[in-house]
């Protein structure tokens, strides 16, 4: 498994690799997903770094441990066929906008925030007090550290499955 963390600036994005470091120019970018795709891209990522705080940073293994014994039993990582969304892309996306999964709880699907770092690290904390009534069965992470590496992982699934 390689684990890769983007961090972009004005027009370079970075990736750093297990014991390697490259950057990608932006015109790469645009080359690999058109104009359209790169401004998408961009403003996505403004929406989320500017939402940002300052957590702990995770441990991408003790996420993706938590995770497999915590969440699947609603969120199955392959379909929407569980209780719950599949949460393979929910990082960066706007919440309660998964398509093909329509059981969303009201509480849920009458937000419009997207889940970043701070979102997720806030709602993994105690669930029903970001959400109340969200219908979600999990009492929450109250470890810091932890909840930092779920979402360590969630951001993994997004970029690199």
């Amino acid at each position: 498994d390689v684990y890769k963390r983007q961090v972009s600036t004005q027009s370079t994005w970075e990736f750093y690799e297990i014991g390697t470091f490259f950057n990608m120019s932006e015109v790469h970018f645009r080359d690999h997903l058109g104009k359209k795709g790169l401004k998408r891209r961009q403003k996505r990522a403004q929406i989320i770094e500017s939402h940002d705080i300052d957590i702990p940073d995770g441990d991408l293994e003790l996420g993706r441990k938590i995770y497999h014994s915590s969440c699947t039993g609603c969120h199955n990582l392959d379909s929407d066929g569980g209780l719950g969304p599949s949460l393979k892309t929910v990082y960066g996306r706007r919440v309660a906008s998964r398509k093909g999964y329509g059981i969303y709880s009201r509480a849920m699907g009458g937000n419009r925030f997207y889940w970043t770092r701070e979102n997720l690290f806030k709602f993994l904390e105690n669930p029903e007090e970001f959400i109340p009534e969200t219908g979600m069965f999990f009492d929450g992470i109250s470890d810091p550290f932890e909840r930092a590496s779920v979402i360590e992982y969630l951001m993994y699934l997004k970029e690199y499955t």
